[in-house]
């Protein structure tokens, strides 16, 4: 239900069709399901050397993710509760190009 605080949900599907394309197909469909126990899209990763996509949604149950991927009629192994864990600093200093520093190396010379 939109406007209450969702719980996460990880959905693991496995087929040898785990492409980006699929993830990105599972994403679309979930997010154009109508009614107001919506199951909102989060991400998805595609692994397919494993065959498998593993997606993480918001829904008010385990049960609701359930009925949303039985009604777009996609294929998924399991659903799990999932806690979201996010880095307290999301870009490493490295990446700022605009100010590089130089710092000794194990052989003493000096990165910039």
């Amino acid at each position: 239900m939109r406007g209450v605080e969702q719980s996460l949900y990880l959905v693991e599907c496995y087929s040898s069709a785990a492409t980006a394309e699929r993830a990105a197909e599972l994403l679309t469909r979930l997010s154009e399901l109508p009614g107001p126990d919506t199951v909102v899209p989060v991400s998805c990763i595609a692994v397919p050397s494993d065959e498998m996509c593993l997606c993480l949604v918001e829904a008010d149950s385990a049960e609701a993710v359930h009925q949303a991927l039985t009604q777009i009629a996609f294929g998924h192994e399991r659903i799990v509760e999932a806690v979201s864990v996010t880095p307290a600093r999301r870009s490493p200093s490295w990446t700022n190009a605009a100010t590089p520093s130089a710092s000794p190396s194990p052989s003493g010379a000096a990165f910039t």
